[in-house]
């Protein structure tokens, strides 16, 4: 399909045939992205790991300059900080290549295409979570506390929801290889693993009056710093797998 929307997707010409591409190479115009997920994941770490040393450094100097701005602008724990500008956008990312990855299985025919475009929709909420904490406002909505954990009443509500995210795709993760399948477990584990299990502990040292001690900056930041990385694990995988398991090396636009 020239000019169609099969010509800003380019299958490699190693696919084989009969899966619903032609195997040929597109000659549409426009940008083409080649899709390289190692170099990806390593910026993302790195940016990662930057904004990370950035927070601990900002909340040490706090004191020393006598001005928050700089802090507020560099806390982890703030919604219009750059670290948490740069988590939404992550999540974004991975938001927009769970589509793509829909749109690719759609003109093949491949199963769970229905899985990918709602796990992509469930990211984009993430993301735009990740900016409003609309999350924090259910649970005050809810008004209910677990008992000696002030602020972490929502983890009542996760849990369950990433149990039943975990059942729904039970069939697609047990379908992957199993290279592919140990890679998104861990990405999956590495970001529910910050989101939910430190943030109890983050619970644990709010109740103890520690919130703003030491403590308390420890926490959130190893919080934030698992949650980036097991969301640039899940970028990685996700382009490992567009380009191993559907054939896809390179994304052209316009």
């Amino acid at each position: 399909m020239r000019n169609g929307v099969l010509d800003r997707v380019e299958p490699r010409t190693d696919k084989r045939d009969g899966d619903g591409w032609d195997g040929r190479r597109s000659t549409g115009t426009g940008t083409a992205i080649e899709v390289h997920p190692a170099p990806v994941f390593l910026v993302l770490v790195g940016v990662s790991i930057l904004l990370a040393t950035a927070d601990l450094v900002s909340y040490a100097l706090n004191g020393v300059i006598g001005s928050d701005q700089v802090r507020r602008v560099l806390d982890v724990d703030e919604e219009s900080s750059i670290p948490t500008w740069f988590s939404s956008a992550q999540l974004l990312l991975a938001s927009a290549l769970l589509f793509l990855v829909a749109f690719i299985k759609s003109r093949t025919g491949e199963r769970y295409t229905g899985h990918c475009l709602v796990l992509g929709l469930i990211f984009m909420g993430l993301s735009i979570d990740e900016m409003v904490s609309i999350h924090e406002q259910a649970t005050l909505a809810l008004n209910f506390e677990i008992r000696g954990l002030n602020g972490a009443s929502w983890i009542a509500i996760g849990v369950p929801l990433v149990l039943a995210v975990a059942l729904a795709y039970r069939g697609f993760v047990m379908d992957l290889p199993q290279r592919s399948r140990l890679l998104l477990v861990l990405a999956a584990g590495t970001f529910v693993g910050g989101a939910i299990g430190v943030e109890m502990l983050d619970a644990i040292t709010q109740a103890a009056y520690l919130e703003l001690s030491v403590t308390h900056t420890l926490v959130v930041a190893t919080e934030e710093s698992l949650e980036r990385l097991g969301i640039a694990i899940f970028i990685f995988w996700l382009l490992s797998y567009i380009r191993d398991e559907l054939g896809v090396n390179r994304v052209r636009l316009g």
